[in-house]
């Protein structure tokens, strides 16, 4: 396993690598040899496809395996191999004389240690380490350690000081213990402290191949690529073929029968196949439209290449419907008229499919689904439930309905639930219409201008509810301050609605804006 090497080459540049960054460079700086001999004994087959292998990889790790030499020799020399098996990551201490000098010192101290540990155990008549411990505590430093049954053995012995006792026993230690934990402690921080300065040189020398290890991971990312594009295709339950590749910015995009290299290995899943057809000054911008999991996502991420090919899903998504058709429609508009690259655009914006009737080279692709009709479930003006059956494929042609609650059928959603849904579909269907049929809202998303009459309409409309607010506002007044004349029931209120309605009855019936607004309440 190879780490990201650019990702470390930035922990070094930003000053914030660890000697076990060094390490990990070491651990691929020691692989490349075995790499540049697999390659170099590679059989391709032929010896043009073996001359290509050997000049755009085998020779390039060749150069990168010479000019990291350096930098294992000197992981080598500096840094505890051996120490790395229990991940701990230090300088050797044979490489500096005052490292050697402190771990011979911390060394000789231990051995003290070692020694007071087992007099301590014979004289208490306790087995080293079984039934006496000695522990390094984060407070107390090197100490002894019994079991709380086991501590009674300290009583009436004044040559031992209890340190503590907690849940998992009593810490106590002696007067040469002490000692011996002290002067270990005073050694180990001076260890630390001229390691820390030598793995900062060495940290920086590694540093400077930084330019090296940045090239190096783009060699590896392409070979890796290319690696796992044969494995794939060696594995594929069908056989790949080997597309005819043309020079980057010309040629088509034309796939027959592709395929998704990821969903069609999964277990119990019979792939879909489907042609993609993309055609300079013809079908550069494809618009796919479709129910949700009908497959559309899928379509798209069968071919994609960053020069050749823009993929849009779902673009408007995250806003309010008006502005998000809006934004997916002046985007899909400059690709489509001004950037003219190849573009595969998947939406539920249905009206996008009109794009193609002023720009010639779009195309419109909706993904199958089978709707079968039933009787049950009638919401009132023909409406009737369906059953649906995606079927993954995608055909020419636009797609002339949403299926969204159709799929929150098949997710079982609650039945309340999918009728009231039904029905809010269906007015806002109608409501739709109507402003679209009196001109109100273009393809484009934008609102169209309203016409003279309509702005009369409205600006007379919202005069006449102030005005008949403020007759109504009067109205109640006089209740409230006839309260013991009038009395205050529903009754007397519908009366005094009523009395200001029959007073501005004609002005409304004139007035069609306003009739939509009050329609369904009691002025009707």
């Amino acid at each position: 396993m190879i780490p990201d090497l650019h990702r470390l080459s930035k922990r070094f540049q930003r000053g914030v690598a660890s000697l076990q960054d060094v390490v990990r460079v070491y651990q691929v700086v020691v692989r490349l040899p075995g790499l540049v001999s697999t390659l170099a004994s590679c059989e391709t087959g032929s010896k043009e496809h073996k001359e290509m292998l050997d000049a755009e990889f085998t020779a390039h790790f060749d150069v990168y395996t010479e000019n990291l030499k350096k930098l294992q020799q000197l992981v080598e020399t500096t840094i505890d191999l051996e120490a790395v098996d229990r991940h701990e990551y230090l300088i050797k201490a044979e490489f500096d004389q005052n490292l050697k000098v402190l771990r011979s010192k911390m060394e000789t101290v231990k051995q003290t240690m070692e020694k007071e540990h087992q007099r301590v155990a014979d004289e208490l008549n306790m087995e080293v380490d079984k039934k006496l411990k000695m522990e390094d505590h984060q407070v107390y430093g090197w100490s002894f350690r019994l079991s709380r049954n086991d501590s009674s053995c300290l009583r009436n012995k004044s040559k031992y000081i209890e340190l503590t006792t907690q849940k998992n026993g009593v810490l106590f230690t002696s007067t040469k213990m002490r000692e011996a934990s002290q002067s270990f402690s005073e050694a180990s921080q001076e260890y630390e402290r001229t390691q820390s300065s030598l793995a900062k040189e060495v940290i920086g020398i590694v540093a400077t191949y930084c330019p090296v290890l940045e090239k190096l991971n783009t060699m590896v990312a392409q070979l890796d690529v290319l690696v796992s594009f044969a494995h794939v295709s060696v594995h594929a339950p069908l056989p790949y073929v080997k597309p005819h590749i043309t020079a980057m910015g010309t040629g088509n995009v034309i796939l027959k029968e592709s395929r998704h290299p990821c969903l069609e290995v999964q277990e119990d899943v019979a792939f879909i196949p489907n042609d993609v057809n993309l055609v300079r000054g013809k079908t550069e911008f494809l618009i796919i439209t479709g129910p949700n999991m009908g497959g559309k996502s899928t379509y798209i991420r069968q071919s994609a290449t960053v020069n050749s090919l823009i993929v849009i899903d779902e673009l408007g998504r995250g806003t309010s419907t008006y502005d998000g058709f809006g934004l997916a429609w002046a985007i899909s508009e400059h690709i489509a008229t001004e950037v003219k690259s190849f573009c595969l655009f998947a939406t539920h914006f249905h009206e996008l499919t009109s794009l193609g009737e002023t720009a010639p080279h779009v195309g419109n692709l909706h993904v199958t689904a089978h709707v079968g009709g039933s009787d049950e479930g009638d919401l009132g003006g023909g409406s009737k439930s369906h059953d649906i059956t995606l079927l993954y494929k995608v055909v020419e042609g636009v797609c002339d309905q949403s299926f969204g609650i159709h799929v929150a059928e098949l997710a079982q959603f609650p039945d309340s639930v999918v009728q009231l849904a039904k029905r809010k579909a269906i007015e806002l269907e109608d409501f739709s219409t109507q402003h679209s049929a009196s001109g109100t809202i273009r393809k484009d998303g934008e609102t169209a201008p309203l016409s003279k009459r309509a702005k009369a309409d409205i600006e007379t409309g919202t005069a006449l509810v102030e005005e008949i607010i403020q007759a109504l506002t009067k109205e109640f007044d006089q209740i409230e301050t006839q309260g013991s004349v009038i009395e205050k029931d529903h009754e007397t209120m519908l009366c005094k609605i009523k009395k200001v309605r029959d007073h501005y009855k004609n002005q409304i019936k004139a007035n069609s804006w306003l009739q939509e607004q009050l329609t369904g309440i009691y002025w009707d």
